[in-house]
């Protein structure tokens, strides 16, 4: 039997999101004007990070801190783009451009541990060919 491996988990979490998110994107902009596609790219472009850094993860431990990762990322953005329903005032719209904003900064931060992880499992891989 083959096991779901965390990194598929993660691409379907991920698919998930960006399908949540262009649904409310879209449901949420005027119908009489052109949807702002700017928007609908805003707002799937952290998801887009986290497939390349799931993509990027070369062994179990950055594995599973991906996959831990993408869990908070895909929480944090539906359920904030989600609150838009849930507050009727002028301002909740802007929900659409510092969602993903925040969303990218914590990407971008938690980008660092894994590049270094990488490094050093790189490195250590290298060490044992050579000495082999």
């Amino acid at each position: 039997m083959k096991w779901i491996t965390f990194s598929k988990c993660a691409y379907s979490f991920l698919v998930l999101a960006a399908l949540i998110t262009l649904v409310i994107t879209i449901d949420n902009f005027d119908s009489s004007k052109s949807l702002p596609i700017g928007f609908v790219l805003w707002g799937i472009s952290p998801y887009l990070l986290m497939a390349w850094m799931v993509e990027h993860s070369k062994t179990r431990v950055t594995q599973i801190a991906t996959f831990i990762v993408t869990i908070m990322c895909v929480l944090f953005g539906t359920v904030t783009l989600g609150s838009i329903y849930f507050s009727h005032d002028a301002q909740s719209a802007l929900v659409f451009l510092f969602a993903p904003l925040w969303q990218w900064l914590g990407l971008l931060i938690l980008c660092i541990p894994l590049y270094f992880m990488n490094k050093v499992t790189s490195k250590s891989n290298r060490g044992s060919k050579n000495g082999s």
